[in-house]
C-alpha cells in the first residue's frame, strides 16, 4: 500500500483568514493516488486550533467544536471529502496530533473529527489516531519508515500525552506566546503567520516593520524583555549562554552599534516617537531606520536561511530542498535509536529531502503560502526595501514575494526507481487566500 504523508496543514475555521492554501490542490493530489488503497498520514498540525482570542485552557468541548469547524471550513471541508473517499476505496487514514492541534490526542476531539469524516462519507471504524509519544512506524517490503511531527526536538513547543492527561496540564510556551503576543499582531501584519515556528523572529520581525503597532500591542513585559535583550546585545558584558534572555540571539546577530541600540531602547520605552521608513518615517536621524533595518534583517533572516532561495531561481525553484547537517544529525539519531532506513518530520514548514549514510530522510514542508525574503545576508538596503515593501502591504494582497509551496512525501516500495519521493505544487496563492482578511 502507498503512503502519503502530510504535515501542517494549518486548517482554520471561515472567519479567519487562512494560511492554508490548498484548498483546490492538496484534494486533488491525494485523490490522483487514492485510486488504488492509499494510507495518508495526517503528520501533525493539520487543524491550528490557536486561531482565536479565548483564554489558552484545556477544555476538551471546546476543542471538539473548534476542529468541527477547521474541519468543516471552505478550506477544510473539501479534504474531509477526498478522505473520506479513501477509505471508501478501502485505504487507511492515520491522525497524529501536532503542537498547534495537541488536543487531537483528547478522545472527545478524535470522536468529533471520526464524526465529520463518517458524515463526509468514510466508513465508521477506519479511522486511526496515534495515542502515544513515539513516533508512528511501519514496515513496507525493505523500507523501514518512522514518521514524526518534529516538535518532540523543539523545547520551546514540546508536550506529551502525559502532560496532558494528567491535572493542571500547561501548554508549551509556543503555544501561549501564539495566543497571547502573534494573534494580536497578525490582525495588523498577516505576514507573521507565515514565519512559524520562529516565534521570536516573527515579533522582532513585526517590530521591524510596523513598530508604533507594535509598541501598543505588546504586553509592557514583553517589551521590557525585548529592551533588556536589546540592552544586552549592545553592550559590553559578558554573560552565559544558559542565561540568554528570550530574543537575544535574534538581537546579537543584529550586530547593533551603541547609538543605533540607544535610539532602539528610546523608541521602546515611549521616550522617543520618531518613526523609520516603516510607518511614513525618514524623520529621525537615520539611526532608527539602521537600527530598524538590522533589527528585521537579524530577525528574519532564520527563516530566509532556513528555506534558502536557489541562486538565480534556478530552474525556477522557489527554495532549496537540501537538508543541512542537524536535519542529518536528528535522521541518523532515528535510524540507529528505531532501526529504521526511512525518516519523515515536518514541524519546520520547510521541504526536505535526501539519502545518505543508509537513511532517507524527507520533511514535507507545508500547504500554506510561504514568503521570498532576500538572501539572510543582503545588504541593509536590501533588507530595508523588503521591510517598506512589508509595511505598504502587511496583508501581502499584492505581494508578488508569496508562493504555495505544497508538498506531501509518498512511499511506495513497488516504486524500485523512487520508492520514497516529494509530490506537490509550487505555484502562486489561490485568489481566494489574498481576497479574506482577519
Amino acid at each position: 500500500m502507498k503512503t502519503l504523508v502530510l504535515s501542517d496543514l494549518h486548517l482554520g475555521p471561515d472567519h479567519v483568514a487562512p494560511i492554508y492554501a490548498g484548498t483546490a490542490a492538496l484534494p486533488a493530489l491525494i485523490r490522483e493516488h487514492a485510486e488504488q488503497p492509499l494510507r495518508v498520514v495526517l503528520n501533525g498540525d493539520t487543524f491550528d486550533l490557536l486561531l482565536d482570542d479565548a483564554p489558552l485552557a484545556l477544555d476538551a468541548n471546546i476543542a471538539a467544536e473548534r476542529t468541527r469547524a477547521c474541519a468543516e471550513s471552505n478550506d477544510g471541508a473539501p479534504l474531509m471529502t477526498v478522505l473520506a473517499h479513501v477509505l471508501q476505496r478501502g485505504g487507511e487514514l492515520v491522525i497524529r496530533a501536532g503542537n498547534h492541534d495537541l488536543e487531537l490526542a483528547l478522545p472527545a476531539v478524535q470522536q468529533e473529527l471520526t464524526d465529520v469524516l463518517v458524515q463526509a462519507g468514510a466508513p465508521r471504524g477506519n479511522v486511526q489516531f496515534a495515542n502515544d509519544d513515539e513516533p508512528y512506524r511501519f514496515d513496507d517490503g525493505e523500507l523501514r519508515v518512522l514518521i514524526t511531527h518534529g516538535e518532540n526536538q523543539d523545547p520551546f513547543n514540546r508536550w506529551t500525552r502525559a502532560e496532558l492527561a494528567g491535572d493542571g496540564f500547561t501548554y508549551p510556551p509556543g503555544s501561549t506566546l501564539v495566543k497571547e503576543i502573534l494573534n494580536p499582531l497578525k490582525r495588523e501584519m498577516r505576514f507573521i503567520d507565515l514565519l512559524k515556528p520562529d516565534f521570536h523572529g516573527a515579533v522582532l520581525g513585526a517590530l521591524a516593520v510596523k513598530p508604533r503597532a507594535v509598541r501598543t500591542l505588546l504586553k509592557l513585559s514583553t517589551l521590557e524583555i525585548i529592551s533588556k535583550a536589546v540592552a544586552r546585545s549592545f553592550g559590553e558584558s559578558p554573560f552565559a549562554p544558559e542565561l540568554a534572555l528570550p530574543f537575544e540571539g535574534h538581537l546579537i546577530d543584529a550586530q547593533l552599534d551603541t547609538d543605533e541600540g540607544e535610539e532602539l531602547l528610546d523608541f521602546l520605552d515611549g521616550s522617543s516617537d520618531d518613526v523609520p521608513y516603516a510607518e511614513g518615517g525618514g524623520t529621525d536621524s537615520g539611526l532608527l531606520t539602521r537600527a530598524f533595518a538590522k533589527l528585521g534583517r537579524a530577525a528574519l533572516a532564520t527563516y530566509a536561511a532556513t528555506h534558502r532561495l536557489v541562486g538565480g531561481h534556478a530552474g525556477g525553484r522557489f527554495f532549496s530542498e537540501e537538508p543541512e547537517a542537524a536535519e542529518w544529525h536528528e535522521a541518523r539519531r532515528l535510524r540507529d535509536k528505531y532501526g529504521v532506513n526511512v525518516v519523515v518530520s515536518g514541524h519546520s514548514h520547510v521541504k526536505r529531502f535526501g539519502a545518505q549514510d543508509g537513511v532517507t530522510y524527507a520533511n514535507t514542508g507545508t500547504w500554506i503560502v510561504l514568503m521570498q525574503l532576500p538572501v539572510h545576508d543582503a545588504p541593509i538596503a536590501e533588507w530595508s526595501a523588503f521591510l517598506a515593501e512589508l509595511a505598504a502591504d502587511p496583508h501581502l494582497e499584492r505581494s508578488t514575494r508569496t508562493r504555495l509551496l505544497g508538498t506531501a512525501c509518498l512511499i511506495d516500495a513497488k516504486n524500485h526507481a523512487a520508492p520514497v519521493q516529494l509530490l506537490g505544487s509550487e505555484q502562486s496563492p489561490p485568489a481566494s487566500w489574498h481576497a479574506r482578511r482577519v
